[in-house]
């Protein structure tokens, strides 16, 4: 049930039915995410929040944007040799930008998992009655809760768009060498040891 099995098995899975998705950018640049959040947030967070009262209170909002941040700093370290082996180029505020994408992740994820959920309860309504399902029109209720999900979607093409318009925002570094990758996985384990 934790995240680095659930990472892996995941990879087999992918790899199994398709061993070519190795070389692909999505394959890398999504297991290299999660991997950053897996091993490398933990690393970077800071864990002693003992204090108790409104003190407390704060610090505890202060851990929730201390962690978003290290997962998206972990993701970020992890992703950046695929990144740039494929794409020659980074980002530097995207890290800005994933930590209120981080925050909402919290939201997005169940609104999703809710969304597929009732879609699929209404295909199998309609399947029963013998209406067209989606085809034949979306209910109210079902456009009640993709609303959330399209405001969060909006807010993450905003930020996106803000983040490739600030100075700096296209850093273009060309192909990283082999020596380069290997020099920086080092640093990489050595970080986390």
């Amino acid at each position: 049930p934790d995240l680095p099995t659930s990472l892996t098995l995941a990879a087999t899975g992918i790899l199994v039915w398709s061993p070519q998705a190795l070389g692909e950018a999505g394959l890398q640049l999504s297991f290299s995410a999660v991997a950053g959040i897996a091993f490398m947030a933990p690393v970077l967070k800071e864990e002693d929040f003992g204090d108790t009262g409104l003190y407390a209170k704060r610090k505890k909002i202060g851990k929730k944007i201390r962690e978003s941040f290290c997962a998206g700093l972990g993701a970020t370290l992890f992703m950046l040799p695929f990144l740039l082996a494929h794409f020659y180029t980074w980002n530097p505020w995207s890290l800005a930008v994933n930590l209120p994408a981080l925050c909402l992740m919290g939201f997005l994820l169940p609104a999703l998992l809710c969304l597929a959920g009732s879609s699929l309860l209404w295909e199998g309504i309609c399947a029963l009655v013998g209406s067209g399902g989606l085809a034949a029109g979306i209910p109210f209720w079902l456009r009640v809760i993709v609303w959330p999900v399209k405001f969060v979607f909006m807010i993450y093409e905003k930020l996106c768009i803000f983040a490739g318009s600030l100075p700096g925002s296209c850093l273009q570094v060309g192909v990283p060498q082999a020596w380069q990758l290997t020099l920086y996985g080092i640093s990489l384990a050595a970080l986390l040891i």
